[in-house]
């Protein structure tokens, strides 16, 4: 008789873990785009240098949740506060997942300018976020800038000076 509680208990014991509730999940939430900065090519740590008319070729890894939103990335040239400013790279991820370490903004960014210091800035968001001409939620986006020195074909060196720009101010 022993034996037969013993069994029935470890039975009871067996049968009350199958009996736990199904486990929930949320809905995931859309997120920014956020650009994995360390992978980053051309590095964002030197001064990008390039004959004139050459392009430069990036890829910039990125992630975000993007509930059936796609991804734009925007490169603008020479981004001034308050100023108009040039897009002149379009790049565009049809909508993925969090999970998803494929992504990458790939490409040649061209025109970037005449001889002298340049700024490329890569703005990467989802397609409701960003205009030709500016984005519209900045907490909604990420962006990187790539400082280019386009070398003068007579030979004079850009200084840094040059590459202050308008609105910035100068100790």
């Amino acid at each position: 008789m022993r034996k037969l509680d013993f069994t029935a208990a470890l039975v009871a014991l067996a049968a009350q873990g199958c009996l736990d509730a199904a486990p929930s999940y949320d809905e995931p939430q859309r997120t920014p785009p956020f650009i994995i900065k360390s992978q980053v090519i051309p590095a964002l740590n030197a001064v990008v240098k390039l004959a004139p008319g050459e392009s430069m070729d990036i890829s910039v890894p990125f992630r975000s949740e993007d509930l059936g939103a796609n991804v734009l990335a925007v490169a603008y040239l020479d981004v001034r506060p308050g100023k108009p400013t040039t897009a002149v790279y379009l790049w565009e991820s049809p909508a993925s997942t969090f999970d998803d370490l494929s992504r990458t903004v790939r490409g040649p960014v061209s025109n970037i300018g005449a001889a002298g210091c340049h700024t490329v800035t890569l703005v990467v968001s989802h397609d409701f976020n960003v205009r030709p001409d500016r984005v519209v939620d900045e907490s909604r986006a990420d962006r990187i800038v790539w400082w280019v020195d386009v070398k003068d074909p007579q030979g004079e060196r850009t200084l840094l000076d040059d590459c202050i720009t308008e609105g910035v101010e100068q100790p």
